[in-house]
């Protein structure tokens, strides 16, 4: 099946569904872009070695402030060392260098550290991660400098210890620029406000003749904590996992994830698809009221229900592929209505949730506009819900999460149901949008067993891609990727 699990700690790995997320300590850079003048690039991110990055001390922003004092106002503290073994300059060294948006150390026969404390305290047992992402530089003719980073850690006034050595990374000449994402446990150590935390090049290579240059960014210190039990009530959720024995027999296909319009699919009215108990096909399958969460909440004469415009035989319109589902078909917008259930007057939050994303042929997508409507009322919700993705875009998921009590005029009771459709003007063309783990509920949270999360809607941040193991890429090409866009985080393949 598809079902890959992605969230915003993807790129780290998968922390517990029962625990939470504590940050003591994050730094993104992002803020120093009005230090940046337009000379200034991302290196690592074109690749290009050869665009000058200016010392720290050297670069202000329009109020005359410079870029190290404002890196010392958060309490950042740098140690530049030469190769004698003598301090290069003053307190705080002056072998630093400002990229968009991210930090470069060293130069040639001098070696630089970085210094921070974290923001918040860690309570005493808690197990404390540091994660970073850094790539070594590279000469103009593509040779790369030997590097290897090493994480130190103060406690209070005591003397640091080595937490953690990264060793080196084996580059050859003239390969891309790519971003290194290290996670180091500091399972053991106290960390507080006063813990001094250093990163900087391992022993054999500090105070040491030749070059180790190396670029810094994404800095975070983070620790779980386990939150209480999930008190919330789910109405209604299908991720559409009961399609594994047609995905089987039929070998449907994921158009979304590998970036295939003509990976294979299956018709839910396709009578000779009869598999399972009663010999049912996947329509009929649908029609079943037991695919609502809980037996309390549902009504046995309520499955889903399907709705295509201009009127014809909607269920004719509708594909099932590897775990999710196509609606609509050429010159015909769809929609889909959930089982109906019983959601009581005295519920205080309710929200549907689900993932989409619209049908791709020939490098263009499909027009969509979706709506949600409630019934009983047929109130609307979240008109004009539409998707960030352009021509030449590889395809990913978009999560939606609609507060339905946030329309005064919603009606709850014991056939309330959802509809979700899409409404683009039917002026000839394509209307088709994949469906994926529908959920209604009386608390926010990702749907359980989401292929792609989207967690924010930031289409206007830029786009970074990752491999899957979580190394930056800046040119992908053919291949599964992780595709991050500001807060948003989905898995595409491009080819």
């Amino acid at each position: 099946m598809k079902k890959i699990l992605l969230s915003a700690l993807l790129l780290a790995g998968a922390a517990s569904m029962n625990a939470k997320e504590v940050v003591v300590f994050s730094e993104d850079f992002e803020w120093i872009e009005p230090w940046l003048g337009k000379s200034v690039v991302d290196n690592i991110g074109l690749n290009d070695q050869n665009t000058a990055t200016p010392r720290y001390e050297t670069i202000q922003n329009e109020d005359g402030v410079y870029l190290r004092n404002a890196l010392w106002d958060k309490g950042y503290w740098f140690y530049g060392v030469k190769s004698d073994g003598n301090p290069e300059g003053s307190l705080g060294g002056v072998s630093v260098y400002a990229a968009r948006n991210y930090l470069k150390f060293g130069k040639t026969n001098v070696q630089t550290n970085f210094r921070f404390n974290p923001t918040e305290d860690a309570p005493a047992d808690a197990a404390v991660m540091l994660e970073f992402d850094w790539c070594p530089w590279k000469n103009g003719a593509g040779v790369y400098d030997v590097v290897s980073i090493q994480i130190e850690i103060a406690e209070g006034n005591k003397a640091s210890e080595v937490a953690e050595v990264i060793p080196v990374a084996k580059w050859e000449d003239n390969q891309k620029f790519e971003w290194q994402h290290a996670v180091i446990d500091l399972d053991g150590f106290s960390i507080t406000k006063d813990t001094r935390v250093l990163i900087t090049l391992s022993d054999d290579l500090w105070g040491t003749e030749g070059v180790h240059r190396y670029c810094i960014d994404n800095i975070k210190m983070y620790y779980l904590e386990e939150e209480s039990a999930d008190d919330s009530t789910v109405f209604f959720s299908d991720n559409f996992n009961w399609l594994e024995p047609w995905v089987n027999a039929y070998g449907l296909g994921d158009p979304v994830g590998t970036n295939n319009p003509n990976a294979e699919g299956l018709s839910i009215a396709d009578e000779t698809a009869t598999l399972g108990e009663g010999g049912r096909n996947i329509f009929q399958t649908m029609m079943d009221p037991s695919l609502v969460a809980d037996p309390q909440y549902k009504r046995e004469d309520a499955g889903y229900k399907t709705r295509i415009y201009p009127s014809a035989a909607a269920y004719y319109s509708f594909i099932a592929y590897d775990g999710y589902l196509r609606i609509g078909s050429d010159g015909h917008t769809g929609g889909l209505r959930t089982p109906e259930i019983a959601v009581s007057e005295d519920e205080t939050e309710l929200y549907l949730e689900f993932d989409w994303c619209p049908v791709f042929e020939d490098g263009a997508y499909h027009q969509t506009q979706l709506q949600v409507t409630t019934r009983p009322g047929d109130v609307q919700h979240a008109v004009s819900l539409t998707h960030d993705l352009k021509a030449g875009d590889a395809p990913c998921w978009k999560h939606e999460c609609i507060d339905l009590f946030e329309n005064p005029g919603t009606v709850v009771g014991d056939k309330f149901n959802c509809m979700i459709e899409n409404i683009a003007e039917q002026q000839g063309g394509k209307f088709n949008y994949y469906i994926d783990n529908i959920r209604i509920s009386n608390a926010k949270g990702a749907t359980s067993g989401i292929s792609g999360v989207i967690v924010d809607n930031d289409s206007d941040a830029e786009v970074e891609y990752y491999n899957l193991q979580g190394v930056r890429v800046a040119n992908p090409e053919n291949g599964l990727y992780i595709r991050r866009q500001g807060k948003s985080v989905s898995k595409c393949y491009i080819r």
